[in-house]
C-alpha cells in the first residue's frame, strides 16, 4: 500500500457511513405516499478513494493449486469476519495476501492468479448478488471482502480477465437487489457496495465508468452514481490543491 493509501484508509471508512446513507435515499423506491423527487444535496461529506497498493508482475501459478488458507487470530478480526474467512478458504487466502504491505514475488503471483481466475470472479459476483431479506453482519462481511476483491481486480491494470471483472462490476451496479421492503440497515449496506465499486472504476477506468453512467440514465441507480462522481471529483480536486500547496 502506498503512503497515500495508508493515509486514506481510515478516513474512507469514516465517510463511507455517510455516503452509504445518502446513496440509499436515491436507490430506495419512494412510496405511493411520497412521490416527490429527491435531489442530491449540494453539500456533504466527500468520498475518498483508496489508492491501490502497487502490484508486481509475474506468471500466475495454476489457479487450481493454491496454498492452504491461513488461520487468523480471533483477537485481531471481528467475529463476523472471522466466521466468513473460516467458511470460505479462497476468500481467506485472498484476504491474507491482500493485507500484505510488501508481498513477495510468489505472493504477488498467487494473488494475481486469484484476481484473474474467471471462476472466482463469478463466485464473488454471485456472493454480492445473493438474495438478502434481513441485515446480517456475516453477510455484510462477506460482501466487504468481495468488493475488495473486485476493486483489486480492477486496479490490476494487466489483469487478463479485466473484461470479466468489469462485467461483474456492472452486473452488481445494475442489480435490482435493494427493494422497498429491505430494512434500512441492509439497504444502506447494499448501496455502499455499489458506491465503492463505482468509485474504484472512476479511479482506474474512467472511460468505462462514464459508459456505465450513460447506461444508468433513467434507472434507479443513476442519482447514486451522479452523487458518487461529484464526491469523487471534489475529493480529487482537493487532494491536488493540497499537493500544490
Amino acid at each position: 500500500m502506498t503512503n497515500f493509501g495508508r493515509r486514506l484508509r481510515w478516513p474512507l471508512l469514516a465517510v463511507a457511513l455517510v455516503l452509504i446513507a445518502v446513496g440509499w435515499l436515491y436507490l430506495r423506491p419512494t412510496s405511493s405516499r411520497d412521490q416527490r423527487a429527491m435531489a442530491p444535496p449540494s453539500h456533504g461529506t466527500v468520498a475518498t478513494v483508496a489508492v491501490p497498493r502497487p502490484r508486481g508482475s509475474g506468471a500466475a501459478p495454476d489457479p487450481e493449486v493454491r496454498p492452504e488458507p491461513p488461520k487468523f487470530s480471533p483477537s485481531k478480526l471481528p467475529p463476523a469476519m472471522q466466521r466468513v474467512l473460516d467458511g470460505n478458504p479462497d476468500l481467506a487466502q485472498y484476504y491474507a495476501l491482500e493485507q500484505k504491505v510488501l508481498p513477495t514475488a510468489e505472493e504477488r503471483s498467487n494473488i494475481h492468479a486469484m484476481l484473474s481466475d474467471p471462476e472466482m470472479i463469478q463466485t464473488v459476483k454471485n456472493s454480492l448478488l445473493a438474495t438478502e431479506t434481513s441485515y446480517s453482519k456475516d453477510a455484510e462481511a462477506k460482501r466487504m471482502v468481495g468488493v475488495e476483491f473486485l476493486s483489486d481486480a480492477i486496479n490490476w491494470e494487466d489483469n487478463p480477465s479485466r473484461p470479466a471483472v468489469m462485467q461483474a462490476v456492472e452486473d452488481v451496479m445494475f442489480a435490482q437487489n435493494i427493494t422497498s421492503e429491505a430494512p434500512d440497515e441492509l439497504a444502506e449496506s447494499l448501496a455502499g457496495d455499489k458506491v465503492e465499486l463505482y468509485t474504484q472504476m472512476l479511479h482506474r477506468s474512467p472511460d468505462r465508468a462514464e459508459l456505465l453512467a450513460e447506461h444508468a440514465r433513467g434507472k434507479s441507480v443513476e442519482p447514486l452514481l451522479a452523487y458518487a462522481k461529484d464526491s469523487y471529483d471534489r475529493e480529487t480536486a482537493a487532494r491536488k490543491a493540497d499537493e500544490i500547496h
